[in-house]
């Protein structure tokens, strides 16, 4: 029920490079993929940072729940094989998870018990449509899949498209993973994107609803979208470091497209480095001069903008992304 991946944003510039590299790990044909996601109009289970899913991948049906993991790689996931709907029509079957995912569910929808079926609001809510070009990467240490998504979400007449590239780890040790996905951030210029295809869904799908609902309704939808803010005290050092991570990397994938607000992201960014510096002193990462040396070029570089285009510049450039696998290289040794 553990997944370990970690996604990449594919510029324009670089889509030609990262084809080429596929290609040159073997042809294979494209796989499409189309996927409902199932929630309430209010969001209560991507309120709860998990998602619940239906999707075509070729000839074959099925079902995903994804909820929080331990960092930033690792993602909550049971996959389910179902049936083909006999209308075409995607649909969520419970009974089809472990127990211990259906009582998920139905704790974050408020699903009774004695409710064999669905919540009447549960709807679909967005959905995916993309191929994917996978190809395995083997290393020393595991076995990686390459996948590249190309494609939108889809929420009404909304479309966001979709260009990424995902490395998940097959088998062996997340360090495979990280030091194969390294070597393509620094040939391709890939930039991490903390923010799951269900983050970006429920965001289309709220500006979508912002047009037909109240203001209030719409603020609430919204929240989940914001800047992430400073992780409240947690219990474990990993705990910590894990979650300034996670609001170093999220906010930077706010601020990759310009809008509204990037200066709140881009403070919350600047305010949450120099706690993960703090929270590495004393570490091999730490003492580590390379280490120390992009630390610090990267907090310099915080300093710097002063518009959401120059902020977006930053975000999407190599410095963050090669910084956070460093943090999450040093994550994996830690219990």
């Amino acid at each position: 029920m553990k997944e370990i991946e970690l996604k990449f944003q594919v510029p324009d510039s670089a889509l030609s490079g990262v084809n080429e590299a596929l290609q040159a790990l073997g042809r294979a044909p494209a796989i499409p993929m189309h996927a409902a996601y199932f929630d309430t109009a209010d969001h209560a289970l991507a309120r709860q940072r998990c998602a619940w899913r239906v999707r075509r991948e070729g000839d074959d049906w099925v079902q995903t729940y994804k909820g929080l993991g331990a960092d930033a790689m690792t993602r909550v996931e049971e996959n389910c094989p179902l049936p083909a709907p006999a209308d075409g029509r995607p649909a969520p079957v419970l009974a089809a998870h472990s127990p211990e995912v259906q009582q998920a569910l139905r704790r974050a929808l408020n699903w009774p018990e004695q409710a064999g079926t669905p919540p009447a609001a549960l709807v679909t809510v967005y959905d995916t449509r993309f191929e994917r070009h996978v190809r395995t990467l083997d290393h020393a240490l595991g076995r990686v899949a390459v996948c590249l998504d190309l494609g939108a979400i889809e929420a009404g007449a909304a479309r966001e498209r979709l260009q990424e590239l995902e490395f998940e780890l097959i088998d062996g040790q997340p360090q495979a993973l990280l030091s194969l996905a390294m070597g393509w951030v620094q040939a391709h210029g890939l930039w991490l994107d903390v923010q799951s295809k269900a983050m970006k869904g429920t965001r289309l799908a709220a500006q979508v609803q912002s047009a037909a609902s109240d203001a209030n309704a719409s603020r609430q939808v919204q929240r989940a979208c914001q800047p992430v803010p400073l992780p409240a005290v947690v219990q474990t050092p990993r705990a910590h470091l894990s979650a300034l991570l996670d609001t170093c990397a999220g906010n930077w994938a706010e601020l990759a497209t310009p809008r509204a607000g990037w200066a709140d992201a881009l403070a919350l960014w600047r305010q949450a480095h120099p706690r993960v510096s703090q929270a590495l002193a004393g570490t091999p990462l730490g003492n580590s001069p390379q280490w120390q040396a992009l630390d610090q070029a990267l907090q310099a570089a915080l300093d710097e903008p002063d518009t959401a285009e120059r902020a977006a510049e930053l975000a999407t450039s190599a410095a963050p992304t090669g910084w956070a696998l460093a943090v999450l290289s040093h994550l994996q040794t830690l219990n």
